[in-house]
């Protein structure tokens, strides 16, 4: 007996629904698709090539011609669970790219209305499919034998279904690579100036990490990259421009892309949420006072800093509170959240952030009377480990 869906209703005597005729009452039909192939010939900057680069071409439709097409619904395996038959790969949520999130419903519903209103400017709202091939095979609860996958459409093809639509209006391409749909997805389809539900950094996070798990351009580069990791920093980062970031997104990434594992670069930079995370897993009986503040099991406030910019200056005025305070402190720095590389001497760096608040601190009235009386309490230092041989707090005499 046939396995497949199509092969069972065949034997069953079930018939199989075809495509049905395109109807001009629905908002998906030949006079929008015309209106779309019409502003194309005027407007070519609206093509999708435009964001395919060399990741993939379009498919021509039944005239050979290279335009958006009418594509069945029934035709298109969106979120659902796919197994490929040759490689034996699950993917539980089709070719769904976000992380954590399948749907944004505000977003659907605003499509929804676009669609029951006649109202869709495929101009602006075209997405595309993907020919399912290399074993991918799905049929659907009908049994009609999908042909297609989700590229970039999951909202506006569930606004079209919820609509009652029986085609939409999308283009078809070929992707070069099927596994780097997701960095496509997210370095162009999904960028806001191309979306109202644009990429976010653990889609991207998600992306580079599906990267990791075949032999692709990155993992070799990063598997045959020198142990050091400034090489592997180097490499992340070339990646990341590739996604069309701006210099704090990409290093927010690096470091977001540290932390989850995705390599080990020349050193760990930490955000505040990192610097968080830290204490709770290594101190976890320091207590929380406010913004990067602790008190230590000894009752001592301890004051975390990033060394890094004119962040000595705040340093000096925390300081000039405790000194006048008479109270006992210590500070805690934390290496630059920023991609460059820390200098040859990382002792001299570490120790020059409060030897940089101490000179401003000089510049006080009764603070430096009290200095330079040696009647002032002086902070004692630590460091977050920051280099790759480093576990615990280092302290800087």
């Amino acid at each position: 007996m046939n396995t497949d869906m199509t092969g069972l209703n065949e034997e069953l005597g079930v018939t199989i629904p075809t495509a049905p005729e395109i109807d001009p009452n629905k908002c998906f039909n030949e006079n929008l698709l015309k209106s779309f192939k019409d502003t194309i010939d005027q407007q070519p900057h609206l093509h999708i090539n435009t964001i395919l680069g060399s990741y993939a071409t379009v498919l021509p439709d039944t005239n050979n011609q290279i335009y958006p097409q009418l594509i069945w619904i029934d035709e298109i395996h969106d979120l659902e669970s796919i197994r490929n038959t040759i490689t034996g790969e699950v993917r539980p949520r089709g070719w769904q790219i976000r992380d954590g999130e399948d749907v944004n419903e505000e977003c659907v519903n605003d499509y929804h209305q676009d669609i029951v209103n006649k109202e869709w400017v495929p101009t602006h709202m075209c997405g595309c499919v993907f020919e399912l091939e290399d074993g991918w095979y799905s049929v659907s609860s009908r049994g009609v034998k999908r042909k297609y996958g989700v590229a970039n459409l999951h909202h506006r093809l569930k606004a079209a279904i919820e609509a009652g639509e029986d085609y939409i209006i999308t283009w078809v391409i070929k992707f070069k690579d099927l596994r780097l749909l997701a960095e496509w997805a997210c370095a162009e389809a999904n960028r806001n100036k191309y979306t109202s539900n644009p990429r976010k950094d653990n889609d991207i996070v998600r992306a580079i990490q599906e990267q990791l798990t075949w032999e692709s351009e990155l993992k070799i580069a990063l598997d045959n990259a020198e142990e050091d990791g400034e090489e592997k920093t180097k490499i992340i980062i070339n990646k990341l421009k590739v996604f069309h970031l701006h210099g704090n997104t990409i290093n927010g990434l690096v470091r977001k892309l540290e932390s989850v594992g995705v390599f080990t670069g020349d050193r760990r930079r930490r955000s505040a949420e990192d610097i968080d995370k830290w204490f709770e897993d290594n101190l976890p009986s320091w207590k929380k006072t406010g913004q990067n503040e602790y008190v230590n099991d000894q009752g001592v406030t301890v004051k975390v800093v990033q060394n890094m910019g004119n962040n000595h200056f705040a340093t000096a005025g925390y300081l000039a509170d405790q000194i006048l305070a008479d109270n006992p402190h210590i500070i805690i720095t934390s290496d630059s959240s920023g991609k460059e590389k820390l200098p040859t001497d990382v002792l001299a760096y570490r120790k020059g952030h409060l030897s940089d608040a101490y000179k401003h601190i000089d510049k006080m009235g009764e603070v430096r009377d009290l200095l330079r009386s040696g009647k002032a309490r002086l902070a004692t230092q630590y460091n977050l480990p920051g280099l790759n041989n480093e576990d615990t707090l280092i302290y800087i005499p």
